[in-house]
């Protein structure tokens, strides 16, 4: 399977300076193929790639960069458009030298790693921080700088896939939620919230407040500090989020065979009070490295529907005749008398809609009885 390899660059002031002119004159056909768009003209692959052997041969400082990126940016645009039409993005627009961010993507023609160190089309020569070695030879690079400043190289490579043994089998019902952003059926597998975000927010917040005063007094020097500080600080978070929802991912699906959990989709929290708390908690992208970790463990992930895990009984499976609202933290089920947590209850239904723990022949289902 083909998967990305991260690796920090150490660019110097030429490297910089090169990087800066590819940039620019690919930038420069994005926009070009972003106008075509909005005048309804034609924008297929081999139109665009005729037009830029046109835009070249009229441009000579357009000629004297690299084809590769050139072409390739080409291919992000056509990917772009096609997004579009299948709705699941926004229109392709133009890149703002101040506003966009340098990205450069080279085939295998394109760059080279001679000596650990990345040569790139157009005489570019960078140092690698090799944080790990690369599992085969890479078949493109993506070079690009994130909001803080750093350059990355983002390497597209070939990996055999290799199950990890497990240290046990079994199988775990997960619900999603805000309080606790993963409860399972089983406590000491509870991802539990993380204070990571709201610890940072003062340093975000005092750095926000410094980029806007010198925003209002144009003094643009301190504002681009304070911007990267600031940057620095969002990216220290989504680190920590990544980090966490990976490792305890990697527990979950190296302890169990089977994986039911609710198939729930958070953006709709974003318009809630509760989004700054979600946006913490990432369930997104816990469940993504959840479904990373079932593969490289070989379990089976099941994804179930979330309608009635709350209303139903996990014990009796009667359902109860009203919605219960958040507020209400305790299940009590007035059909059999069970009562425990809404969140655990919700978790064992998962586990018991992916059938593995099925009713008994009177509609109990002794097994959660018992652990309740």
């Amino acid at each position: 399977m083909k998967l990305r390899y991260q690796y920090k660059l150490r660019p110097g002031r030429q490297a910089l300076a090169l990087l800066t002119a590819q940039y620019d004159a690919t930038r420069w056909v994005w926009n070009q193929c972003v106008e075509r768009f909005t005048k309804h003209q034609d924008t297929s692959q081999t139109v665009l790639h005729r037009l830029l052997t046109k835009w070249r041969s009229e441009n000579s400082w357009l000629t004297a960069q690299p084809v590769v990126p050139q072409q390739q940016i080409i291919r992000d645009f056509v990917a772009a458009k096609n997004a579009f039409f299948k709705g699941q993005r926004k229109p392709p627009r133009f890149k703002a030298a101040k506003r966009s961010l340098p990205s450069l993507n080279y085939t295998l023609r394109g760059f080279s790693l001679p000596d650990g160190r990345l040569r790139l089309a157009g005489g570019v020569i960078i140092p690698v921080v090799w944080s790990r070695d690369l599992p085969s030879e890479p078949s493109s690079v993506r070079v690009y700088q994130d909001a803080a400043g750093w350059w990355w190289a983002s390497f597209v490579v070939e990996r055999q896939h290799q199950v990890k043994s497990r240290q046990r089998d079994g199988a775990i019902g997960i619900d999603w939620g805000v309080k606790t952003p993963a409860k399972t059926t089983d406590g000491q597998f509870d991802l539990h919230y993380s204070q990571r975000a709201r610890r940072s927010a003062a340093a975000l917040k005092r750095e926000q407040r410094k980029m806007a005063r010198h925003r209002a007094k144009r003094d643009w020097q301190p504002y681009r500090k304070a911007k990267a500080k600031a940057a620095t600080i969002q990216r220290t978070v989504r680190w920590q989020r990544k980090e966490q929802a990976r490792s305890w991912a990697q527990h979950v699906a190296a302890n169990h065979l089977h994986i039911a959990c609710e198939d729930f989709k958070p953006a709709f929290l974003a318009t809630t009070r509760m989004a700054r708390k979600a946006a913490e908690n990432a369930i997104g992208l816990v469940k993504t490295e959840l479904a990373q970790a079932a593969q490289d463990y070989g379990a089976t992930l099941h994804l179930i529907d979330p309608k009635y895990t709350t209303m139903d009984c996990s014990t009796c499976g009667t359902r109860a005749k009203r919605r219960i609202e958040l507020s209400q933290r305790t299940y009590a089920c007035n059909h059999c008398g069970t009562s425990i947590d809404r969140d655990l209850n919700a978790a064992r239904n998962m586990i018991i809609r992916a059938g593995f723990n099925p009713a008994d022949h009177d509609g109990l289902r002794p097994q959660l009885a018992e652990a309740a």
